[in-house]
């Protein structure tokens, strides 16, 4: 999973970057409470964080998203201040290994899981934030036949994957 901050820059701009400081420290404790011991949480850059989820199944990897979702959403993250913010996240999550391939073959690499995730963290961004979007699994032969469907908008509108979104959200794809 790659989760952004939602208009984290404002935090800086307005509040100066110890306040920025002290959002990312309290989000990192925020999502580390709603993971397990096996699960891993870094700061990937910026405002953006990668949680590997080691053993979530595809089919609930969803309701990770939501919790951590709304981990951040119900948080009032206090400034040195004294001052409370809101803060929302936007997540995209694509499970690894992302498809089964022929007996023996190995699994797609874990850099394109990593690069799916980040595809779909664009999407919930472009489709209003405080949103999360991911893809859990495709036909690995396909896709490694067709190189191009790498491509999270191509291989969603070949029908090839089905995007999972928070419910009664819509998408919005970043370049629309």
């Amino acid at each position: 999973m790659m989760i952004d901050v939602d208009h984290f820059k404002a935090v800086n701009d307005v509040h100066g970057h110890a306040a920025g400081d002290a959002v990312l420290k309290q989000c990192a404790a925020v999502l580390q409470r709603q993971l397990r011991e096996s699960d891993t949480l870094v700061r990937w850059g910026g405002e953006e964080f990668l949680v590997l989820a080691h053993q979530t199944s595809a089919a609930d990897i969803h309701l990770l998203a939501e919790r951590l979702r709304a981990g951040i959403a119900s948080h009032e993250f206090l400034l040195d201040d004294g001052q409370v913010l809101r803060k929302t996240c936007s997540i995209g999550y694509a499970c690894h290994p992302l498809g089964r391939g022929a007996a023996g073959e190995p699994p797609m690499d874990w850099n394109d899981s990593v690069a799916l995730a980040d595809q779909c963290l664009y999407v919930a961004k472009a489709s209003g934030r405080d949103h999360w979007v991911g893809v859990s699994a495709w036909d690995l032969a396909l896709v490694r036949s067709h190189p191009e469907i790498r491509e999270l908008r191509t291989g969603v509108q070949a029908g090839l994957w089905t995007l999972h979104c928070r419910e009664g959200r819509a998408l919005t794809w970043p370049d629309a």
